[in-house]
């Protein structure tokens, strides 16, 4: 089961997922980047090198893939060895 907490406050609107053991599984903010602390640092160094300019505003993971979602809404999925599998405009 997966619980949700939402913020919207003026410019900080924030989604947070959680799964039933406590691990996030996914984070949106609307108006800016997600914590540059969630995001591994192999898909923060690919959106800094291949969108420069653009910042990671949703962010999702299982155990499986890592998905973010990208200020010009891009959307990149990454493998649990962070290598694109699809990017979907």
């Amino acid at each position: 089961d997966m619980v949700g907490i939402r913020s919207k406050h003026s410019s900080h609107w924030a989604e947070v997922d959680f799964e039933s053991n406590g691990e996030w599984s996914s984070v949106e903010r609307k108006y800016a980047a997600v914590p540059a602390a969630i995001v591994p640092v192999q898909i923060a160094d690919y959106v800094k090198k291949s969108f420069a300019g653009e910042s990671i505003r949703k962010i999702d993971r299982d155990k499986y893939t890592w998905e973010v979602e990208l200020s010009n809404g891009l959307e990149i999925k990454f493998d649990r060895n962070f290598q694109v599998i699809d990017i979907d405009d």
